[in-house]
C-alpha cells in the first residue's frame, strides 16, 4: 500500500485530524511482538504476558488507528496496510528505546556534559584534585574548563555558555545566585629582593607610596583600603602571567589572594597583610533558580569538597 492511501486510511472519515490517537508505546510494542515471533502466542511468552492481553493491546491498537493490521483468520499474516504500518512501529520503537536509554544515561551520569568557568587560581591549585577523581568514576562524561578573571566567568554564566563558575566575590547580578564556600588572605606580591619580602606581614600604611600594579582581584578588597592606593597607580595588568614576571623583575608590587599565588615560586614572595586582614571569598556562581543537568550537579558537589578542604 502507498503511503498516501495509508494516510487515507488513517483519517478516513475525516477532512483532517484534530488530534492523534493516543496510542502506548506497549501497544506498538504488542504489535511488533507478534509479527517478529510470528504468532500471538509466542509474542506472548517473549513478554512474559497472557495471549488474551496480547490480542486485546493489538486490538485497541487497531481500534485507535482505524485499520486492520492483520488478516481475519489468519492472526500471524498482516494486512498491506499492518505491513507497511510494521516499518513505522519498529522506527518508533528504536527511537524511543535509544532516547530512554540516553536519558537514564544522563541522569545515572554514565553519558553527559559538564561546561564550568574558573579563576585560574583556583583551576591550578583546586581543580585538578576534582577532575582526577572525576574522570576517573564518570570516563564518559565531556568536560569543558574555561579560566578567566571574575568578570569573565561571571559573563559565561550570566550568558549560560557554561553550567556554572567559580569565582571569588558575591555578583550583584539579579540573574545569579552565589553560593560561598571558602575563603583565602589577600597579601602583598614582591620581588624577593623588594624590603617587604623580609617582614611576616605587611600592613596598609607601609603599601602607601609603593609603585602599586593593579590587577582584576583588587576589586574584592574593601574600598576603604584599597582606593587610596589604587588613586596612585599607574599600572593595571589582566594577565596574571605577566603580572608575575614584573612583580619577579621588581617593576612594583601588587595584591593578590594567597591561592593566587604560585607556591613555587622563586624570585617573589607573598606577604600577607594585617590590620585589618583582608579575604577573598571564593564560591560557585550559576543562574538564580535554575538547576543543573545531573553531571555538572555532581562535578559542583566534587569542587566544593575540594574548595571546603583548602
Amino acid at each position: 500500500m502507498a503511503l498516501s492511501s495509508c494516510v487515507r486510511q488513517l483519517t478516513k472519515g475525516s477532512d483532517h485530524m484534530s488530534a492523534l490517537p493516543d496510542i502506548k508505546i506497549g501497544q506498538l510494542r504488542n504489535f511488533v511482538a507478534v509479527v517478529d515471533h510470528q504468532g500471538f502466542k509466542a509474542a506472548a511468552r517473549s513478554l512474559f504476558r497472557s495471549q488474551p492481553a496480547i490480542s486485546i493491546s493489538v486490538k485497541e491498537l487497531e481500534n485507535l488507528i482505524g485499520a486492520a493490521l492483520f488478516e481475519k483468520n489468519m492472526q500471524s499474516e498482516l494486512t498491506p496496510f499492518g505491513k507497511q504500518f510494521y516499518f513505522t512501529a519498529k522506527k518508533l520503537l528504536e527511537h524511543y528505546n535509544s532516547s530512554i536509554r540516553g536519558a537514564v544515561d544522563l541522569a545515572h551520569l554514565n553519558a553527559g556534559q559538564v561546561r564550568v568557568a574558573i579563576v585560574p587560581s583556583v583551576a591550578r591549585d583546586v581543580l585538578p584534585r576534582t577532575l582526577t577523581r572525576f574522570i576517573a568514576s564518570h570516563p564518559n562524561i565531556e568536560i569543558w574548563v574555561e579560566d578567566g578573571d571574575a568578570n569573565y566567568v561571571r559573563e559565561r554564566v550570566a550568558t549560560g555558555n557554561v553550567d556554572f563558575g567559580c569565582s571569588g566575590g558575591a555578583s550583584n547580578d539579579a540573574r545569579l545566585s552565589f553560593t560561598k564556600v571558602t575563603s583565602d588572605v589577600m597579601g602583598v606580591v614582591c620581588s624577593a629582593d623588594h624590603p617587604l619580602a623580609m617582614q611576616k606581614h605587611a600592613t596598609w600604611q607601609q603599601l602607601d607610596g609603593q609603585t602599586l600594579i593593579s590587577n582584576g582581584s583588587m576589586r574584592l578588597i574593601d574600598k576603604a583600603l584599597i582606593d587610596p592606593l589604587l588613586r596612585n597607580s599607574k599600572m593595571h595588568i589582566a594577565n596574571i602571567t605577566s603580572l608575575l614576571g614584573l612583580i619577579e623583575a621588581n617593576v612594583g608590587i601588587t595584591i593578590l589572594p594567597s591561592l593566587a599565588f604560585p607556591k613555587l615560586s622563586e624570585g617573589i614572595c607573598f606577604v600577607p597583610i594585617k590590620s585589618p586582614v583582608a579575604k577573598r571569598t571564593i564560591g560557585i556562581l550559576q543562574l538564580a533558580e535554575v538547576s543543573l543537568n545531573p553531571a555538572a550537579e555532581e562535578f559542583r558537589s566534587e569542587l566544593i569538597a575540594d574548595l571546603e578542604v583548602l
